[in-house]
């Protein structure tokens, strides 16, 4: 019998009302554990310390044990009578924080009980967390039932100006409240990837709620790095819209989150449970206007804030309570936890009596303190209309001004030697066995540092935070056995903290390192560190100081909320010697790999899809058929060694979440910044083991990509060989491309990618396509039909002339060039309607109708290896994403003109929806696309590659 059963069985005489009174003094004296004293001393220590702390610290009190019974000498109707007469329900209006779920209650009756009388009650969890809501309040979900929910609520006021909607498809990352609803096992293993970031969890339970699904949720609170969660029961009459708008209600009137989750959901046909660490239990948007106040000082202190944005600031900000920083918190009782996350008293609470300070603090008193209560109201936050909504306009005002004033800073970095003891700027390089450092930091140009030309790009990251975690790593494949890696944070505004690199020189040898910088496991700039390394000192008279040079910005645009965590980089460049270099980064990690080891695989790859475009018939039936079969364990066997060379190195070593980020993450991240990089097919990297020379297709392969991954009780061993061990079919890759402008200077930018408002990539109206004359017109019946079903308007033009016009007429959203290309280098061609072009002629008027922006392209070059796998054939590529594609959809392999509109067809299959609401990201659209392929009986698909950013959303 749980302990809560055999109290209400001791006090069997009381009704519910009564017992709820009881149970309530029982676990209020629990929190105390008094060590000496009576019962009217014990309730008037429980009051000062809720009117000091501002919350009702309760314990569930044990039915055994030696406190047990000195809580039992009294019995029930005493402790009720007691109770009512020094407190009655003086603190019924008073936040209760719980310990801990109680170990021997497997169902929430003993929290029911507590809800008769204060329904305000959470579970405290033992988190440290300076998590803060963000103003608007930004809200989440994973499925489209809650997405309609947040949609529906946001339409309701206060919701519809005081909170906003955030992510899309399946991204929801950086938001302050995230819907979750299903199962919560399967929940836990997708955002167990740290995709997904939220400050409290909304999960909606799909039955009775018991101790096991308060274990689940915190496993998903552990998953989100969140600092709570409300648990509810799914019911259809719960007015789901309607409990999220009072939330946000509840908020705007300064009220504290534990005070907003509970109100928001009371009176359910079951109780909610509402868990919350202690720093967002006790938030209130008070903290948002103190932190809005801090932001108007220092920004109204520089010198170029414009006269109208300073005097619209000195309109509003006087509106916005500036209120002193918080004192610290008396204990609430709550410290018997045990926890070092949570504040800490004298530790006699947790050793059976109560702290000499609270004995003296409560004998002091006197007179009966005042309690809190959560339901009074203080100007300007009793009208939702007055302080919250100020708070909105205040915020937005701030942002305008800062991007008025913003300075900007510059990666840079201090390079020196160590001299007996004595460090000296390495102004003449480095100098073999002498120690080297370089510092490391992000802020306004320094003249004692050395900054790259082209500042960092900060706006790129998500504004709504005070600061940003950035990881840096230093590599060098000849100097640096390792890459070394480094944490700095930047903050708004000024310096950045810095980190500084230690090393030895080996040899004497150019020094080519990289320094990249990341934000949430994505490249946002790389930058080459050059220097000479000298053989002695005497040598290195003529020796040249380390010297940032630009390669490439990457990501400009992480502000989005809906921006995903990527788990692996790859940077692929060259080192001093020429030779191709891969910088691998993820998580904790990061490695060099030597990919001359694998240009003859990538050559083996090309060959042998190349090989089945040429013989197409012979492998109609897919992997149904042998032929297919044979190709795709021959593929398994190539792509593994890829694995070998690429990845398996690294798995020594690697355990736990560092092991499934690097190695079962599902979002990589590829970028070439060299004209000349070897284009690694990293959708061929085979992760399962290589297939014997007569093993099987695994039997369950069709229900593996269904499902988007193997069944557990797969083995994945030798015997057999599957499809789901590809890459290209179990993880998005995102590729980013050199420019073509700027190809004979070898190290440069990036093209268009998708920013705040506007992150859609619409696959409707007009559609330009052109077909080399090796492909005759009844071959293109496939393309047409597709594009018809789509309700796509298709515009064929007859050569690149008549491309460029039908371009400007019809500004398609997709242009599909079934070409032949030829040459390499500077004499590349590619050719429709038989006249060819020299690639690097392709101007931005072959891709978009104006000049001036608007919505860019999708574009899909369908030929000859046009990713230049095989050839120097990455120039198409590479134009087209430079000069104005939001991206290019190319191949690895030769895909031969009579079967390149059957490919086509299928691109167009995927990137379309039957139903023209429906949305998907593009990188899981490309995965999707070769998954169907599959199933249909398809190879060919296999050879598409995205260039772009995985995160355009498609929508018809």
């Amino acid at each position: 019998m749980s302990d809560y059963s055999q109290w209400r069985n001791w006090a069997a005489g009381l009704d519910e009302t009564a017992f709820a009174r009881l149970w309530l003094a029982l676990g209020a004296v629990t929190a105390l554990r008094p060590a000496q004293g009576v019962l009217d001393d014990w309730l008037g220590r429980i009051t000062s310390r809720a009117a000091r702390s501002g919350e009702l610290g309760w314990t569930a009190p044990r039915f055994a044990g030696s406190f047990a019974q000195r809580l039992q000498a009294l019995p029930a109707p005493d402790w009720l009578a007691g109770w009512n007469a020094r407190i009655g329900a003086r603190l019924d209006k008073v936040p209760v924080r719980v310990a801990e779920w109680p170990t021997a209650e497997d169902d929430p009756a003993w929290l029911t009980s507590l809800y008769r009388l204060v329904p305000v009650t959470s579970l405290r969890l033992p988190l440290l967390s300076n998590r803060m809501l963000g103003w608007p309040l930004r809200i989440a979900a994973l499925e489209d039932i809650d997405r309609a929910a947040i949609r529906d609520a946001t339409g309701l006021w206060p919701a519809s100006g005081l909170a906003r909607m955030v992510g899309s498809g399946s991204e929801c990352f950086a938001c302050d409240v995230l819907m979750l609803s299903g199962d919560f096992d399967g929940l836990a293993a997708y955002l167990d990837g740290g995709q997904v970031s939220a400050n409290i969890l909304f999960a909606r339970a799909p039955g009775p709620l018991a101790r096991e699904d308060h274990a689940r949720i915190l496993g998903l609170v552990d998953a989100t790095q969140s600092g709570g969660f409300v648990l509810f029961e799914d019911d259809p009459g719960i007015d789901l819209p309607g409990r999220i708008n009072r939330f946000v209600e509840q908020l705007s009137h300064a009220r504290r989150v534990d005070v907003a989750a509970c109100q928001a959901f009371r009176d359910l046909p079951q109780p909610a449970i509402v868990g919350l660490c202690d720093e967002l239990a006790r938030f209130t948007i008070r903290r948002v206007a103190r932190r809005l106040q801090e932001r108007s000082r220092n920004v109204q202190r520089a010198v170029r804030l414009p006269a109208p944005l300073r005097a619209e600031l000195g309109a509003i900000m006087p509106q916005v309570p500036d209120l002193p920083a918080p004192v610290p918190r008396a204990p609430s009782g709550l410290e018997s936890l045990g926890s070092d996350t949570v504040q800490q008293s004298d530790g006699l609470e947790s050793l059976g009596g109560e702290s000499a300070a609270d004995a003296a603090a409560a004998a002091a008193a006197g007179a009966e303190p005042e309690v809190p209560d959560y339901e009074r109201l203080e100007a300007p936050y009793d009208h939702e209309s007055a302080g919250a909504t100020r708070l909105v306009q205040a915020a937005e005002a701030l942002e305008r001004a800062e991007a008025a004033v913003s300075a900007n800073r510059y990666l840079q970095q201090r390079a020196s030697i160590v001299r007996n003891d004595n460090e000296i700027p390495a102004s003449r390089g480095f100098v073999v066995g002498l120690v080297a450092r370089v510092r490391v930091h992000i802020g306004p140009p320094d003249r004692e540092s050395n900054a790259l030309p082209e500042p960092f790009p900060e706006d790129a990251l998500p504004q709504e935070f005070d600061s940003w975690d950035l990881d840096v790593w230093l590599s060098e494949p000849t100097h640096l056995p390792v890459p070394l890696g480094a944490a700095i944070i930047l903050h708004r505004t000024g310096n950045s903290t810095a980190c500084t690199f230690e090393f030895t020189p080996a040899a004497a040898e150019p020094f080519n390192g990289r320094i990249s910088v990341l934000y949430r496991g994505r490249v946002i700039q790389t930058a080459a560190l050059r220097a000479t390394a000298s053989a002695s000192e005497a040598a290195s008279a003529n020796g040249t100081a380390p010297v940032l040079e630009s390669v490439l910005q990457v990501k400009r645009m992480l502000a989005d909320p809906d921006r995903r965590r990527y788990d692996l980089a790859y940077v692929l460049n060259h080192a001093a010697t020429d030779q191709p270099v891969a910088h691998a980064m993820g998580g904790q990690r990061a490695w060099l790999s030597n990919l001359r080891v694998v240009e003859k695989t990538v050559e083996d790859i090309n060959a042998l899809l190349s090989g089945v475009a040429r013989t197409a018939r012979d492998y109609a039936g897919g992997l149904d058929s042998d032929k297919g079969k044979t190709l795709l364990r021959n593929l398994a066997e190539l792509g593994n060694y890829l694995h070998l060379y690429l990845v398996e190195p690294q798995r020594a070593g690697a355990a736990g979440a560092a092991r499934r980020q690097l190695f079962d993450g599902e979002f990589i991240q590829v970028v070439s910044t060299r004209s000349d990089a070897v284009v690694i097919p990293f959708e061929f990297i085979y992760e399962y083991d290589a297939p014997a020379d007569d093993a099987m297709l695994c039997p369950h392969w069709r229900d593996a990509i269904k499902a988007g991954q193997c069944a557990a009780t797969c083995k994945h061993d030798d015997s057999t060989f599957c499809p789901m061990g590809f890459w290209g079919l179990s993880k998005v890759i995102e590729r980013h491309a050199l420019q073509a402008d700027l190809a004979l200077e070898g190290e440069v930018g990036l093209q268009s990618e998708p920013v705040a408002g506007r992150d859609t990539l619409k696959i409707a109206g007009a559609v330009v396509f052109g077909s080399s004359a090796r492909v005759k017109d009844e071959q293109l019946g496939p393309l047409r039909q597709r594009l018809q079903a789509a309700q796509l308007d298709g515009h064929q033009a007859a050569d690149w002339s008549d491309w460029k016009a039908q371009v400007g007429q019809a500004s398609p959203s997709v242009l599909i060039a079934l070409a032949h290309s030829d040459g390499a280098g500077r004499a590349a061609t590619i050719e429709i309607g038989g006249k060819p072009i020299k690639t690097i002629g392709i101007t931005a008027a072959h891709i978009c109708a104006s000049a001036e922006g608007g919505e860019r392209p999708l574009v899909a070059l369908l030929g000859c290896d046009m990713a230049g796998t095989g050839d120097d054939y990455a120039n198409p590529v590479a134009v087209f994403c430079t000069r104005g594609a939001a991206a290019v959809v190319g191949t690895v392999a030769t895909v031969l003109a009579e079967h390149s509109a059957e490919v086509a067809a299928r691109l167009m299959q995927g990137l379309t929806f039957a139903d023209r609401t429906q949305t998907r990201r593009l990188g899981e659209a490309m995965r999707e696309l070769k998954r169907n392929a599959l199933l249909d009986g398809e190879l060919m698909p296999l050879c598409l590659i995205g260039f772009g950013d995985a995160d355009w959303l498609l929508s018809n």
